[in-house]
């Protein structure tokens, strides 16, 4: 997977841009407020249709402007692409795949696969379990066939549910369509459990050996907890809360409580672990997902690294480095010199007007 060019007009603080990367290091510096991580959120964006800051659309469209256009042409194992969109303040965002509309959001999600990394990644560690979840989340929406309609799904039953629950502590009536609820929840709750669980798994030997190569010492652990992979336990966990769910107004029990700890031994990791170990197993999680995108998709993600080698001593910036050689970089930073263990194109922003 190469990135060839990215175009923007009205994006962030971009009037109107154009970048020409190479199919190897491309290092994006400049000072502060100049444009770098809103460079990596546009190629991001068309990767995932979201922006990873989890800004909504309209934070994206320049001030006082009506509407934010990228354009990105790629190659994808030697055949060449054009994804593009269009969002804008009045009226539904328009996505292209070669010149033509595509239908929703979920049919962008796999064709420019890209791994990004962050100074955030830290939340993977530190952060509760609603970050993990939405790691595995976006590995899993371009990897898996349907996964995104049946977490949409579950979540929109999850709200109307919890309307429900509310209601019905003060009028029982509605107690009757809790069943309903559900017996649908349980059905999509135990498609998307069952799929994170696999997900997990697959990372855990993947997570050991890209730890291991940064860090050495002891390797950590990954362990999925859930209880809604199994459709008829999630059902009668449901039931047996029931009165629970009624009295806090709130579902007690589905996929929306899954987690996945990282240890070393029975230790959490965040707990015991130093932030520089914390920082790199935050790294190699993202490395793990590489070779997971890399094995399902037939091609190199595009990878994006937003300053996140900043935190990392000497030893573990050279392996880093080292370990990905092969595929297209973008990498951002304020000061190049902390680059000097790569060469590539170098792009240097100025400040927008």
């Amino acid at each position: 997977m190469v990135l060839n060019t990215l175009e923007l007009r009205d994006f962030r603080c971009y009037k109107a841009a154009a970048f020409n990367f190479c199919a190897e290091n491309n290092i994006i510096h400049g000072e502060n407020g100049a444009g770098k991580t809103s460079l990596l959120e546009a190629v991001y964006y068309m990767s995932s249709a979201r922006s990873f800051r989890r800004a909504p659309d309209i934070e994206l469209i320049k001030r006082g402007k009506d509407a934010a256009h990228i354009t990105a042409r790629y190659e994808r194992n030697g055949v060449a692409g054009e994804l593009k969109a269009i969002i804008s303040r009045k009226k539904k965002r328009e996505l292209y795949y070669g010149g033509a509309p595509l239908p929703s959001p979920r049919r962008l999600l796999g064709i420019l696969p890209c791994v990004l990394f962050s100074p955030e990644d830290l939340s993977l560690i530190y952060g509760g379990p609603g970050e993990r979840r939405r790691y595995l989340d976006i590995m899993l929406s371009q990897t898996e066939p349907g996964y995104v309609a049946a977490l949409s799904k579950y979540n929109k039953l999850t709200a109307e549910k919890t309307a429900a629950l509310k209601r019905a502590a003060v009028r029982p009536e509605y107690i009757s369509v809790l069943p309903e609820y559900n017996a649908q929840l349980a059905e999509y709750g135990s498609v998307v459990s069952s799929h994170r669980l696999r997900a997990a798994e697959r990372l855990a030997p993947l997570l050991k050996s890209q730890y291991a190569f940064m860090c050495g010492g002891p390797e950590p652990d990954v362990r999925f907890h859930t209880h809604a992979a199994e459709r008829d336990r999630a059902m009668r966990l449901m039931d047996e809360k029931r009165g629970a769910e009624i009295a806090r107004g709130q579902c007690l029990v589905g996929c929306h409580k899954d987690d996945m700890e990282i240890s070393v031994g029975k230790a959490p990791l965040r707990d015991f672990g130093s932030r520089g170990q914390c920082r790199a197993a935050a790294i190699a999680m993202k490395m793990a997902q590489r070779d997971i995108f890399r094995e399902e998709m037939g091609a190199e993600p595009l990878l994006l690294l937003d300053d996140a080698h900043a935190e990392l001593d000497k030893a573990r910036r050279e392996k880093l480095f080292a370990k990905i050689e092969g595929c297209q970089l973008i990498i951002t930073t304020c000061e190049p010199d902390s680059l000097r263990y790569i060469s590539g194109n170098t792009i240097l922003l100025g400040k927008e007007e």
